[in-house]
Protein backbone atom coordinates (compact mmCIF):
# COMPACT_ATOMS: atom_id res chain seq x y z
CA UNK A 1 0.00 0.00 0.00
CA UNK A 2 1.57 3.46 -1.39
CA UNK A 3 1.09 6.53 0.56
CA UNK A 4 2.22 9.77 0.40
CA UNK A 5 4.31 10.48 3.28
CA UNK A 6 5.49 14.14 5.14
CA UNK A 7 8.87 15.06 4.17
CA UNK A 8 8.37 18.46 6.13
CA UNK A 9 5.47 17.22 8.44
CA UNK A 10 6.63 18.83 11.14
CA UNK A 11 6.59 21.96 9.56
CA UNK A 12 3.77 24.37 9.95
CA UNK A 13 2.82 26.65 7.11
CA UNK A 14 1.26 29.19 8.99
CA UNK A 15 3.69 29.68 11.50
CA UNK A 16 5.93 30.66 8.98
CA UNK A 17 4.45 32.87 7.01
CA UNK A 18 5.88 37.04 7.52
CA UNK A 19 4.41 40.21 5.52
CA UNK A 20 1.81 37.44 3.81
CA UNK A 21 4.09 35.07 2.58
CA UNK A 22 6.11 32.17 3.53
CA UNK A 23 9.56 31.69 4.18
CA UNK A 24 10.74 27.63 4.52
CA UNK A 25 12.74 28.00 8.00
CA UNK A 26 14.32 24.55 7.15
CA UNK A 27 16.52 25.98 3.59
CA UNK A 28 16.67 29.66 4.60
CA UNK A 29 18.32 32.07 2.16
CA UNK A 30 22.08 32.10 3.24
CA UNK A 31 25.09 30.86 1.96
CA UNK A 32 24.86 27.30 3.71
CA UNK A 33 21.83 26.73 1.21
CA UNK A 34 24.12 27.31 -1.43
CA UNK A 35 27.56 25.95 -0.98
CA UNK A 36 26.61 23.11 1.27
CA UNK A 37 29.12 22.35 3.54
CA UNK A 38 32.00 23.50 1.86
CA UNK A 39 34.48 25.70 4.06
CA UNK A 40 35.33 29.63 3.79
CA UNK A 41 38.17 29.20 1.18
CA UNK A 42 36.25 27.11 -0.81
CA UNK A 43 33.41 28.91 -1.16
CA UNK A 44 35.69 32.27 -2.07
CA UNK A 45 36.89 30.09 -4.30
CA UNK A 46 34.08 28.94 -6.17
CA UNK A 47 32.85 32.83 -5.97
CA UNK A 48 35.85 34.13 -8.10
CA UNK A 49 36.12 31.31 -10.25
CA UNK A 50 32.33 30.37 -11.27
CA UNK A 51 30.26 33.11 -9.71
CA UNK A 52 32.09 36.04 -11.09
CA UNK A 53 32.04 37.62 -7.76
CA UNK A 54 33.87 39.74 -5.42
CA UNK A 55 33.78 37.30 -2.67
CA UNK A 56 32.72 39.92 -0.36
CA UNK A 57 29.48 39.98 -1.93
CA UNK A 58 26.06 38.35 -0.66
CA UNK A 59 23.97 36.42 -3.50
CA UNK A 60 20.64 37.61 -3.63
CA UNK A 61 18.20 35.95 -2.84
CA UNK A 62 14.67 36.87 -5.00
CA UNK A 63 11.23 35.71 -5.08
CA UNK A 64 9.98 34.55 -8.37
CA UNK A 65 6.11 35.32 -8.15
CA UNK A 66 6.78 38.89 -6.66
CA UNK A 67 4.88 41.29 -8.58
CA UNK A 68 7.84 43.96 -8.21
CA UNK A 69 10.15 40.96 -10.56
CA UNK A 70 6.75 39.96 -12.98
CA UNK A 71 8.08 36.40 -13.22
CA UNK A 72 4.85 34.36 -13.67
CA UNK A 73 3.51 30.94 -13.86
CA UNK A 74 1.90 30.76 -17.41
CA UNK A 75 1.98 28.91 -20.91
CA UNK A 76 4.48 31.90 -22.33
CA UNK A 77 6.97 29.80 -20.00
CA UNK A 78 7.35 27.24 -23.28
CA UNK A 79 8.27 29.67 -25.26
CA UNK A 80 11.56 29.48 -23.92
CA UNK A 81 13.09 26.38 -22.68
CA UNK A 82 15.47 26.30 -19.35
CA UNK A 83 18.94 26.35 -19.54
CA UNK A 84 21.56 24.87 -17.35
CA UNK A 85 23.75 27.44 -15.81
CA UNK A 86 26.68 27.15 -14.23
CA UNK A 87 25.96 24.33 -11.75
CA UNK A 88 27.26 21.31 -13.11
CA UNK A 89 23.60 19.76 -13.60
CA UNK A 90 23.37 18.63 -16.99
CA UNK A 91 22.16 15.13 -15.91
CA UNK A 92 18.89 17.05 -13.69
CA UNK A 93 17.91 19.09 -16.60
CA UNK A 94 18.42 16.78 -19.71
CA UNK A 95 15.94 14.50 -17.46
CA UNK A 96 13.51 16.85 -16.39
CA UNK A 97 13.24 18.33 -19.84
CA UNK A 98 13.01 15.10 -21.63
CA UNK A 99 10.01 14.69 -18.99
CA UNK A 100 8.13 17.73 -20.20
CA UNK A 101 8.78 16.77 -23.64
CA UNK A 102 6.98 13.22 -23.50
CA UNK A 103 5.49 12.70 -20.22
CA UNK A 104 4.07 16.50 -19.61
CA UNK A 105 1.31 15.40 -17.11
CA UNK A 106 3.78 13.51 -15.17
CA UNK A 107 6.32 16.74 -14.93
CA UNK A 108 3.35 18.90 -14.03
CA UNK A 109 2.11 16.87 -11.44
CA UNK A 110 5.83 16.89 -9.64
CA UNK A 111 4.45 20.29 -7.96
CA UNK A 112 1.19 19.35 -6.36
CA UNK A 113 0.21 22.01 -4.15
CA UNK A 114 0.82 25.27 -4.22
CA UNK A 115 -0.32 29.56 -2.95
CA UNK A 116 1.70 31.50 -5.52
CA UNK A 117 0.30 34.71 -3.12
CA UNK A 118 2.05 33.06 -0.11
CA UNK A 119 4.97 31.41 -2.14
CA UNK A 120 4.16 28.14 -0.81
CA UNK A 121 4.90 25.08 -2.93
CA UNK A 122 4.76 21.17 -2.18
CA UNK A 123 6.89 19.34 -4.37
CA UNK A 124 6.57 15.73 -4.61
CA UNK A 125 9.45 13.36 -5.02
CA UNK A 126 10.03 9.35 -4.81
CA UNK A 127 12.40 7.98 -2.36
CA UNK A 128 13.02 4.13 -1.81
CA UNK A 129 12.89 2.92 1.96
CA UNK A 130 13.17 -0.38 3.14
CA UNK A 131 12.73 -1.74 -0.63
CA UNK A 132 9.71 0.30 -0.98
CA UNK A 133 8.90 3.27 -3.01
CA UNK A 134 7.30 5.54 -1.17
CA UNK A 135 6.25 9.29 -2.20
CA UNK A 136 7.06 12.64 -0.47
CA UNK A 137 6.30 16.24 0.08
CA UNK A 138 9.12 18.52 -0.02
CA UNK A 139 7.77 21.98 1.32
CA UNK A 140 9.76 25.26 -0.69
CA UNK A 141 9.64 28.43 -0.35
CA UNK A 142 9.84 30.58 -3.82
CA UNK A 143 12.82 32.49 -3.21
CA UNK A 144 15.90 31.62 -5.15
CA UNK A 145 19.64 32.98 -5.45
CA UNK A 146 19.51 35.57 -8.02
CA UNK A 147 22.51 37.64 -10.09
CA UNK A 148 21.69 41.46 -10.37
CA UNK A 149 21.67 42.19 -14.15
CA UNK A 150 23.33 44.89 -15.95
CA UNK A 151 21.35 48.03 -15.53
CA UNK A 152 19.44 48.35 -18.75
CA UNK A 153 17.60 45.45 -17.07
CA UNK A 154 16.54 47.76 -14.24
CA UNK A 155 14.93 45.67 -11.45
CA UNK A 156 15.15 42.10 -13.15
CA UNK A 157 17.38 39.51 -12.02
CA UNK A 158 18.83 36.43 -13.53
CA UNK A 159 18.58 33.11 -11.50
CA UNK A 160 21.96 31.90 -10.58
CA UNK A 161 21.42 28.02 -11.54
CA UNK A 162 19.09 27.08 -13.72
CA UNK A 163 17.29 29.82 -15.86
CA UNK A 164 16.05 31.27 -18.57
CA UNK A 165 17.90 33.63 -20.59
CA UNK A 166 19.28 32.71 -24.27
CA UNK A 167 22.70 31.89 -24.22
CA UNK A 168 24.83 34.62 -25.92
CA UNK A 169 21.77 36.41 -27.39
CA UNK A 170 20.73 39.81 -25.62
CA UNK A 171 16.46 39.96 -24.60
CA UNK A 172 15.07 43.33 -24.77
CA UNK A 173 13.43 44.07 -21.02
CA UNK A 174 10.12 43.40 -22.38
CA UNK A 175 10.01 40.58 -23.87
CA UNK A 176 12.15 39.00 -21.11
CA UNK A 177 9.37 39.70 -18.69
CA UNK A 178 7.00 37.21 -20.46
CA UNK A 179 9.40 34.05 -19.95
CA UNK A 180 9.40 32.14 -16.97
CA UNK A 181 10.49 28.30 -16.50
CA UNK A 182 8.93 28.64 -12.85
CA UNK A 183 8.47 25.14 -12.04
CA UNK A 184 11.74 23.52 -13.14
CA UNK A 185 13.33 26.49 -10.55
CA UNK A 186 11.35 25.09 -8.04
CA UNK A 187 11.79 21.34 -8.15
CA UNK A 188 15.54 22.07 -8.51
CA UNK A 189 15.33 24.27 -4.99
CA UNK A 190 13.46 21.20 -3.89
CA UNK A 191 15.91 18.53 -4.79
CA UNK A 192 18.67 20.97 -3.76
CA UNK A 193 17.34 21.06 -0.21
CA UNK A 194 16.70 16.98 0.21
CA UNK A 195 20.56 17.51 -0.62
CA UNK A 196 21.52 19.64 1.55
CA UNK A 197 22.66 23.26 -0.75
CA UNK A 198 23.04 23.98 -4.33
CA UNK A 199 26.29 22.29 -4.69
CA UNK A 200 25.32 18.94 -3.43
CA UNK A 201 23.47 18.44 -6.50
CA UNK A 202 26.35 18.55 -9.01
CA UNK A 203 26.54 15.22 -10.91
CA UNK A 204 29.98 13.95 -9.02
CA UNK A 205 28.65 15.15 -5.57
CA UNK A 206 24.87 13.45 -5.91
CA UNK A 207 23.70 10.39 -4.36
CA UNK A 208 19.73 10.57 -5.91
CA UNK A 209 18.77 8.91 -9.01
CA UNK A 210 17.08 11.59 -10.43
CA UNK A 211 14.44 8.80 -12.37
CA UNK A 212 13.04 7.38 -9.11
CA UNK A 213 13.69 10.52 -7.43
CA UNK A 214 11.32 12.50 -9.68
CA UNK A 215 9.41 9.46 -11.24
CA UNK A 216 9.57 6.19 -8.62
CA UNK A 217 12.06 4.33 -11.29
CA UNK A 218 15.40 3.94 -11.17
CA UNK A 219 17.53 4.88 -14.64
CA UNK A 220 19.19 1.80 -15.76
CA UNK A 221 22.49 2.11 -18.88
CA UNK A 222 22.36 0.89 -22.55
CA UNK A 223 25.63 1.38 -24.65
CA UNK A 224 25.40 3.00 -27.86
CA UNK A 225 28.12 -0.06 -28.60
CA UNK A 226 25.28 -2.87 -27.93
CA UNK A 227 23.27 -1.84 -31.30
CA UNK A 228 26.26 -1.60 -33.37
CA UNK A 229 27.51 -5.01 -32.14
CA UNK A 230 24.07 -6.35 -32.32
CA UNK A 231 24.18 -5.73 -36.09
CA UNK A 232 27.63 -6.74 -36.63
CA UNK A 233 26.84 -10.10 -35.26
CA UNK A 234 23.75 -10.44 -37.44
CA UNK A 235 26.88 -9.96 -39.98
CA UNK A 236 28.24 -12.67 -39.43
CA UNK A 237 31.03 -10.49 -37.66
CA UNK A 238 32.46 -11.77 -34.38
CA UNK A 239 35.18 -9.70 -33.81
CA UNK A 240 33.62 -7.47 -31.26
CA UNK A 241 31.87 -8.42 -27.69
CA UNK A 242 29.32 -6.46 -25.34
CA UNK A 243 30.56 -8.21 -21.61
CA UNK A 244 28.77 -6.91 -18.96
CA UNK A 245 32.14 -6.05 -17.38
CA UNK A 246 33.99 -4.07 -20.19
CA UNK A 247 35.28 -0.47 -18.96
CA UNK A 248 33.48 2.29 -20.66
CA UNK A 249 37.16 3.15 -22.61
CA UNK A 250 36.71 -0.46 -24.63
CA UNK A 251 32.78 0.10 -25.15
CA UNK A 252 33.97 3.57 -26.22
CA UNK A 253 36.86 2.44 -28.82
CA UNK A 254 34.91 -0.41 -30.02
CA UNK A 255 32.18 2.24 -31.01
CA UNK A 256 34.36 4.39 -32.47
CA UNK A 257 36.14 1.57 -35.01
CA UNK A 258 33.03 0.30 -35.86
CA UNK A 259 31.82 3.70 -37.32
CA UNK A 260 35.49 4.78 -38.63
CA UNK A 261 36.22 1.58 -40.37
CA UNK A 262 32.82 1.73 -41.85
CA UNK A 263 32.07 -1.71 -41.44
CA UNK A 264 28.65 -1.07 -41.41
CA UNK A 265 26.17 -0.31 -44.53
CA UNK A 266 23.63 2.02 -45.06
CA UNK A 267 21.13 -1.18 -44.47
CA UNK A 268 23.20 -2.01 -41.65
CA UNK A 269 22.66 1.78 -40.51
CA UNK A 270 18.64 1.98 -41.12
CA UNK A 271 18.32 -1.45 -38.75
CA UNK A 272 19.74 -0.05 -36.12
CA UNK A 273 18.21 3.42 -36.84
CA UNK A 274 14.96 1.79 -36.42
CA UNK A 275 16.12 0.10 -33.34
CA UNK A 276 16.60 3.15 -31.52
CA UNK A 277 13.32 4.63 -32.37
CA UNK A 278 11.41 1.70 -31.21
CA UNK A 279 13.92 2.02 -28.31
CA UNK A 280 13.02 5.57 -27.82
CA UNK A 281 8.90 4.75 -27.77
CA UNK A 282 9.04 2.33 -25.04
CA UNK A 283 11.51 4.29 -22.82
CA UNK A 284 12.54 7.92 -21.87
CA UNK A 285 16.58 8.37 -22.31
CA UNK A 286 19.14 10.24 -22.25
CA UNK A 287 22.48 10.83 -23.48
CA UNK A 288 25.92 10.74 -22.05
CA UNK A 289 29.16 11.54 -23.74
CA UNK A 290 32.72 10.43 -22.73
CA UNK A 291 34.39 11.62 -19.73
CA UNK A 292 37.87 12.51 -20.30
CA UNK A 293 40.79 11.54 -20.97
CA UNK A 294 38.96 8.55 -23.13
CA UNK A 295 37.30 11.22 -25.46
CA UNK A 296 40.68 12.88 -25.23
CA UNK A 297 38.86 16.74 -26.08
CA UNK A 298 36.28 19.09 -24.19
CA UNK A 299 35.03 19.60 -27.17
CA UNK A 300 34.36 17.10 -30.47
CA UNK A 301 34.77 18.66 -33.97
CA UNK A 302 30.77 18.62 -34.05
CA UNK A 303 30.43 20.62 -31.02
CA UNK A 304 29.48 18.27 -28.95
CA UNK A 305 31.32 18.20 -24.88
CA UNK A 306 32.68 15.77 -22.71
CA UNK A 307 31.82 14.64 -19.71
CA UNK A 308 28.14 16.20 -20.33
CA UNK A 309 24.18 15.13 -20.49
CA UNK A 310 21.89 15.95 -23.20
CA UNK A 311 18.20 15.06 -24.50
CA UNK A 312 17.58 12.57 -26.69
CA UNK A 313 14.46 14.00 -29.00
CA UNK A 314 13.75 12.27 -31.83
CA UNK A 315 14.75 10.29 -34.88
CA UNK A 316 13.97 11.60 -38.44
CA UNK A 317 14.86 10.05 -41.94
CA UNK A 318 15.59 13.11 -44.44
CA UNK A 319 15.98 11.95 -48.27
CA UNK A 320 16.10 8.27 -46.90
CA UNK A 321 19.15 9.57 -44.31
CA UNK A 322 19.72 9.24 -40.98
CA UNK A 323 19.35 12.25 -37.85
CA UNK A 324 19.09 12.08 -34.62
CA UNK A 325 17.53 15.72 -32.94
CA UNK A 326 19.05 16.44 -29.11
CA UNK A 327 19.01 18.92 -27.07
CA UNK A 328 21.84 20.32 -24.91
CA UNK A 329 21.23 22.02 -21.61
CA UNK A 330 23.64 24.54 -22.01
CA UNK A 331 20.43 25.90 -24.73
CA UNK A 332 23.02 26.57 -27.10
CA UNK A 333 25.14 23.94 -29.89
CA UNK A 334 28.67 24.70 -30.96
CA UNK A 335 28.46 23.17 -34.36
CA UNK A 336 30.75 25.14 -37.15
CA UNK A 337 29.37 26.00 -40.11
CA UNK A 338 32.18 23.54 -41.52
CA UNK A 339 30.13 20.37 -40.30
CA UNK A 340 27.40 21.61 -42.61
CA UNK A 341 25.26 18.82 -44.04
CA UNK A 342 26.01 19.21 -48.04
CA UNK A 343 21.90 19.42 -50.11
CA UNK A 344 19.91 19.73 -46.18
CA UNK A 345 19.60 23.41 -46.00
CA UNK A 346 16.54 22.57 -43.70
CA UNK A 347 18.25 20.89 -41.32
CA UNK A 348 21.46 23.20 -41.15
CA UNK A 349 18.87 25.94 -40.47
CA UNK A 350 17.46 24.27 -37.45
CA UNK A 351 21.40 23.41 -36.65
CA UNK A 352 22.23 27.22 -36.85
CA UNK A 353 19.43 28.29 -34.93
CA UNK A 354 20.27 25.61 -31.93
CA UNK A 355 23.10 27.69 -31.50
CA UNK A 356 20.65 30.08 -29.31
CA UNK A 357 18.40 27.21 -28.39
CA UNK A 358 20.43 24.20 -27.86
CA UNK A 359 19.16 21.85 -30.45
CA UNK A 360 21.22 19.68 -32.23
CA UNK A 361 20.91 17.54 -35.47
CA UNK A 362 23.37 14.90 -36.22
CA UNK A 363 23.69 12.10 -38.74
CA UNK A 364 23.88 8.83 -37.92
CA UNK A 365 27.66 8.58 -37.59
CA UNK A 366 28.13 12.02 -36.11
CA UNK A 367 25.91 10.54 -33.41
CA UNK A 368 27.35 7.37 -32.48
CA UNK A 369 31.09 9.15 -32.87
CA UNK A 370 29.59 11.45 -29.94
CA UNK A 371 27.89 9.84 -27.13
CA UNK A 372 29.08 7.07 -25.25
CA UNK A 373 26.04 5.64 -23.36
CA UNK A 374 21.97 6.01 -22.85
CA UNK A 375 20.04 6.42 -19.49
CA UNK A 376 16.82 5.54 -19.69
CA UNK A 377 13.63 4.34 -17.85
CA UNK A 378 10.88 2.49 -19.14
CA UNK A 379 7.66 4.78 -19.96
CA UNK A 380 4.96 2.00 -19.06
CA UNK A 381 6.52 1.44 -15.02
CA UNK A 382 7.05 5.74 -14.97
CA UNK A 383 3.24 5.63 -15.98
CA UNK A 384 1.96 2.78 -13.60
CA UNK A 385 3.63 4.44 -10.46
CA UNK A 386 1.82 7.66 -11.76
CA UNK A 387 -1.74 6.52 -12.11
CA UNK A 388 -1.30 4.18 -8.92
CA UNK A 389 -0.78 7.94 -6.64
CA UNK A 390 -3.28 9.52 -9.02
CA UNK A 391 -5.60 7.11 -8.15
CA UNK A 392 -4.95 7.17 -4.13
CA UNK A 393 -5.14 11.02 -4.35
CA UNK A 394 -8.74 10.62 -6.25
CA UNK A 395 -9.79 8.04 -2.96
CA UNK A 396 -8.93 10.65 -0.60
CA UNK A 397 -11.01 13.59 -2.54
CA UNK A 398 -14.09 11.01 -2.10
CA UNK A 399 -13.33 10.52 1.71
CA UNK A 400 -12.37 7.02 1.24
CA UNK A 401 -10.96 5.67 4.28
CA UNK A 402 -7.79 3.73 5.29
CA UNK A 403 -9.42 0.57 5.60
CA UNK A 404 -11.80 1.07 2.46
CA UNK A 405 -8.60 1.80 0.50
CA UNK A 406 -7.37 -1.68 1.28
CA UNK A 407 -9.70 -3.56 0.74
CA UNK A 408 -10.40 -1.45 -2.70
CA UNK A 409 -6.58 -2.64 -3.30
CA UNK A 410 -7.04 -6.18 -2.04
CA UNK A 411 -10.23 -7.02 -3.55
CA UNK A 412 -9.39 -5.34 -7.31
CA UNK A 413 -5.70 -5.10 -7.17
CA UNK A 414 -4.23 -4.75 -10.83
CA UNK A 415 -7.79 -3.25 -11.80
CA UNK A 416 -7.35 -1.08 -9.84
CA UNK A 417 -7.76 1.96 -11.90
CA UNK A 418 -10.32 0.92 -14.29
CA UNK A 419 -12.53 0.67 -10.90
CA UNK A 420 -11.62 4.13 -9.74
CA UNK A 421 -12.42 4.98 -13.46
CA UNK A 422 -15.58 3.38 -12.52
CA UNK A 423 -16.36 5.57 -9.61
CA UNK A 424 -15.79 8.90 -11.41
CA UNK A 425 -17.96 7.83 -14.12
CA UNK A 426 -20.63 7.00 -11.46
CA UNK A 427 -20.16 9.91 -9.73
CA UNK A 428 -20.48 12.21 -12.91
CA UNK A 429 -23.59 10.79 -14.14
CA UNK A 430 -25.32 10.98 -10.82
CA UNK A 431 -23.82 14.72 -10.66
CA UNK A 432 -25.59 15.18 -14.46
CA UNK A 433 -28.48 13.54 -13.28
CA UNK A 434 -29.00 16.29 -10.39
CA UNK A 435 -28.18 18.82 -12.72
CA UNK A 436 -30.94 17.75 -14.82
CA UNK A 437 -33.45 17.36 -12.07
CA UNK A 438 -32.75 21.46 -11.35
Amino acid sequence: MSEVKKYDEETNIEENIQNGKFIDPKFKTEEKSIFGDLNENEIIKYKKEYLNMNPELKISWERIFDSQNKFTVEEKEDKLNVTQGILSNCYFISFIHNLKQNEPNIFYSIIKECDMKKGYFEVYFYFEENGNIVKKSIFVDDFIPYKKLPDYYKSLYKPLFSNYMKYMEEIPEEEFIQYSVGKYLLIEKAYAKIAGGYLNIIGSKTKYDIGLLLTGVRRKIKYLSSFLISQTKKKGINKYEDKDDDKEEIRYNIKNEIINENILNNDDKTVIFENIQNFSKENLFTLDTAKKPISKVDINKYGIWSDHSYDFISCEKNKENLFFSIWNPHGCNFMSDNNKYEGFDEINEKNNKGKFNGDIILNFDRFFLSFLKIRYINRDEVRKIHNKYQSEDILDLLGITLYEKLMIFYKFGEHFDFVITLLLSRIYSNATKIKRNF
